[in-house]
């Protein structure tokens, strides 16, 4: 989105009619400006077709130098939890796949937003390649 996010957020599924929105990145530093930023769910329930069930989200101020002090109580980690407390079918949350992996530098940073609304959130995504490889991994294990 280009301009302020509390301006352009609220009409930018009927301005720009988007290809189904499959990844955020955030780069909106503030608490309000995130909290803004996180409004963009609001039009998954009227135009779910522009909305991915599950949608990767990066945010770049949830970590940083021991001076800037982020935490659970500012910036876009409590915009996140205050977002999360506010709806009933989008929650956002950190990867947890991510964490073991060391060489993954930006883990911590890499969230997943989970539309439980969306009409296409309970469908098997994996198709029949998926289920090959699955069943092969419990013969496997067997």
């Amino acid at each position: 989105m280009l301009g302020n996010v509390r301006e352009t957020v609220g009409s930018f599924i009927e301005q720009h009619d988007p290809a189904p929105i499959g990844v955020i990145l955030n780069d909106t530093d503030y608490h309000s400006s995130t909290q803004d930023s996180l409004a963009l769910f609001e039009s998954a329930g009227t135009h779910p077709d522009k909305f991915l069930p599950r949608i990767p989200m990066y945010f770049d101020d949830v970590i940083g130098s021991e001076l800037e002090m982020y935490g659970p109580h500012n910036g876009q980690l409590a915009a996140i939890a205050e977002f999360n407390e506010g709806s009933a079918d989008t929650k956002v949350a950190l990867n947890q796949n991510l964490l073991p992996h060391a060489h993954i530098r930006h883990r911590y940073q890499i969230y997943y937003a989970h539309l439980f609304g969306h009409p296409r959130y309970c469908e098997y995504i994996g198709g029949k390649d998926q289920l090959a490889v699955e069943s092969k991994l419990r013969l496997v294990a067997n």
